[in-house]
């Protein structure tokens, strides 16, 4: 009787392949915090390593109580005062929305949508450009080079997110990458589905000696959805 593929194990989202949160120092989030005329005053209080986000983050507590976790940027320290509010100084730290922010500053922690929190540039070392102001909106160069436009009313983080050479130390033994991995719900050592046997993965059996198709529709059930998904274009590129 052939057991589940791993693929549709993953769907289920049993504790194998779930995130451990509880390790976590708490949620990413701008809270209750509003962006106003008014400037608000805020202390951070801790910057921590967390050991399913890649960037440190920083605890910030505001005069008016609001407290937020937010990851932490290139030139702050513990104790440093960062100020909320629409006239702030363009420096790291502080948060504005976008409508306020001068073409050619790199923020972070972007909101996509307003209100929304923090959805974008929140790993270690990224950040985003804005561009220009339009009536579109405000026109902003992601970590992708993908320039989007996004509503004026976005909060963001001025400053890039710390923490960028942390990719370039060597990890040196394999358990330790084996626990990174498991913190973030990743599955490791990642197998090539074509050494797997035909029970396991759909390419298992070797996908060349079968001529299995790499490419599968985007409308495909969970146990087939491997391999290029709706790709746009296949084959060799021609020069």
């Amino acid at each position: 009787m052939p057991k589940r593929l791993k693929i549709q194990r993953r769907g289920k989202a049993k504790p194998r392949y779930l995130a451990r949160t509880h390790k976590a120092l708490g949620k990413i989030s701008y809270g209750k915090l509003v962006v106003s005329d008014e400037i608000i005053e805020g202390n951070i209080v801790s910057i921590s390593n967390c050991s399913i986000h890649s960037a440190p983050l920083m605890k910030i507590l505001y005069k008016n109580g609001i407290s937020v976790l937010l990851p932490a940027v290139y030139g702050i320290w513990e104790g440093m005062k960062v100020y909320v509010g629409k006239d702030v100084e363009i420096s790291p730290g502080n948060i504005t929305t976008l409508e306020n922010v001068p073409e050619g500053t790199e923020v972070s922690s972007l909101e996509i949508l307003p209100g929304q929190n923090v959805k974008a540039v929140r790993s270690a070392g990224s950040f985003a450009t804005v561009v220009s102001h339009s009536d579109k909106g405000v026109q902003v160069k992601m970590p992708s080079k993908k320039i989007i436009f996004l509503n004026p009313k976005c909060k963001v983080v001025i400053g890039k997110v710390a923490g960028g050479g942390a990719k370039e130390k060597p990890v040196v033994k394999a358990g330790k990458k084996y626990h990174m991995m498991k913190n973030k719900a990743k599955v490791w050592p990642i197998v090539a589905g074509t050494t797997m046997a035909p029970v396991d993965h759909p390419f298992g059996g070797g996908r060349r000696s079968n001529h299995k198709q790499k490419s599968i529709k985007r409308s495909a059930p969970s146990g087939k959805k491997v391999g290029s998904i709706s790709p746009k274009r296949t084959g060799r590129k021609k020069r």
